[in-house]
């Protein structure tokens, strides 16, 4: 946090984690909330929302969560694990206990009737039930059918909904079972972010941690290079972004222009390569 001092900041703008907090209005990503809540609301049966690594699938369904939940008539689980997920029966053993079910069944059968018979007395209270699923690439071919077998066999008139963040894999996993294809009521592809909204969240995290707004840190050329390396990968954005920033607090500059942030694309560090497209850890 130290090197950010010299700048400013009173937080780091460019953690790995995501952060509501720095969640700045990109078009795709408010988009996509406004279709999954609808979906949502209307009680669709499957919706998806596909995108590679890095590309804020992640925040998008943090950003669900908290919008949703207060929704009195939804109760909400989300599956974020896929460790502890691995096989059929602890898939239905963390569903079940993320709606707040208590199961004693120890087969499939025993769990997926259970579960549907909790299910079917929340909707007879009214409480619409919705299972979030992130990183849905990880099911296996079995979970994936166990996922129709929850949504029921009409499309018009689900049990639940079921709401699937994941990889692109996952949709074309969908596409391959008809009966599950037609359950998908919304879809949504999360794009790279164009120039504009890239520079923007830069900006708009540099703002929440404590900038002046009369105070310019990234020269819009030095931002320029970092938006064009990151191909609008929101993670490898904020990776190099704080690379940068690194960098800069090493020499003991209060600003980053064009050349501090080509010497920051150079290192090894950051992309291997000077050709090397940038990469990150954490999921966005």
């Amino acid at each position: 946090m130290s090197r950010y001092r010299a700048f400013g900041l009173n937080r780091e703008p460019f953690a790995a984690e995501p952060d509501l907090a720095m969640m700045a209005p990109a078009l795709g990503q408010t988009d996509a909330l406004a279709r999954l809540r609808q979906a949502a609301l209307s009680r669709a049966g499957l919706a998806l929302v596909t995108g590679e690594p890095g590309i804020g699938k992640t925040t998008v369904r943090l950003a669900l969560g908290r919008d949703l939940r207060v929704e009195p008539s939804l109760l909400i689980a989300e599956l974020t694990d896929p460790a502890a997920w691995r096989t059929d029966i602890t898939f239905l053993r963390a569903a079940t206990s993320a709606f707040g079910i208590t199961a004693s069944g120890r087969t499939m059968l025993e769990l997926t009737t259970e579960l549907q018979k909790s299910l079917g007395a929340l909707i007879e209270e009214d409480i619409w039930p919705l299972l979030i699923v992130d990183d849905a690439q990880r099911l296996t071919s079995s979970q994936v059918d166990l996922v129709r077998s929850l949504l029921g066999p009409d499309e018009r008139a689900p049990r639940l909904s079921v709401l699937l963040f994941g990889e692109p894999e996952i949709e074309e996993r969908i596409n391959r079972r008809q009966a599950l294809a037609r359950q998908l009521a919304m879809r949504h592809t999360l794009n790279p972010l164009n120039a504009s909204d890239a520079a923007g969240l830069v900006q708009f995290r540099l703002r929440v941690a404590g900038a002046e707004d009369d105070v310019e840190i990234f020269t819009p050329e030095a931002l320029a290079q970092l938006v064009e390396r990151s191909g609008g990968n929101p993670r490898a954005l904020l990776t190099l972004a704080a690379a940068t920033v690194d960098l800069a607090a090493s020499t003991r500059q209060t600003s980053i222009d064009r050349e501090t942030a080509q010497a920051a694309l150079r290192r090894d560090a950051i992309g291997g390569s000077a050709d090397a497209p940038a990469t990150g850890h954490g999921k966005r």
